[in-house]
């Protein structure tokens, strides 16, 4: 099965796009997180999943692995197909997903067209059921340690909060830092370095 695909982006539309890969172009059902960070005639190694139906094949298609990850286990959950796990994750972030998971917060998932109240709950429910299991880790193991490196507005660390303020300033956007945070990030360096250290992993 169809794990990933590389090649140059030849066509954007409002819900898909068109990949072409070693001359061959693929149709790749996205969301709009996936839309804004991807142009016409770039190449983009794209993290996909393909689902087959009795009469056709379709591929959803990220450019992160976490977010394909996730879209693998809520599509499977029941009453969650995949059209409607791609449209959860367009409206929730990972970290989102993750804290109303925690939180045991039903809410955050009726804000999904189509997803209603019961079919919200029984969401919750499954998804609790999977982290309670052990099923989700590593995936929201990393998540949830994203959660607790970079909710800086919740912490009482200076330096994090300091470092946060000023890579924003500099035009980094919140989900730039998440990205690297882990990997870059060091309560034993001081500001400056950390700061030279962020610059240099955003280039």
């Amino acid at each position: 099965m169809i794990s990933s695909l590389k090649g140059d982006i030849v066509e954007i539309g409002e819900t898909s796009l068109v990949i072409d890969v070693m001359g061959i172009g693929f149709l790749v059902n996205v969301n709009s997180r996936t839309i804004k960070d991807i142009e016409v005639g770039q190449s983009y190694l794209m993290q996909v999943s393909a689902v087959l139906s009795s009469d056709n094949l379709s591929i959803y298609g990220f450019l992160e692995k976490s977010y394909r990850d996730l879209f693998l286990i809520l599509k499977k959950t029941s009453g969650i197909g995949p059209k409607s796990a791609l449209s959860i994750l367009d409206v929730l972030s990972l970290e989102e997903v993750y804290r109303a998971i925690k939180s045991k917060n039903a809410e955050s998932f009726r804000q999904v067209s189509g997803i209603g109240k019961k079919s919200a709950a029984k969401l919750l429910i499954d998804l609790s059921d999977q982290l309670e299991k052990g099923k989700l880790p590593p995936l929201m193991d990393r998540i949830g340690a994203n959660i607790s490196n970079v909710a800086i507005t919740a912490s009482g660390h200076k330096l994090e909060k300091e470092l946060k303020s000023a890579l924003i300033n500099q035009g980094y956007s919140e989900r730039d830092i998440l990205r690297v945070w882990q990997t870059v990030f060091s309560h034993e360096d001081s500001f400056e370095t950390n700061f030279k250290n962020f610059l240099s992993a955003f280039n």
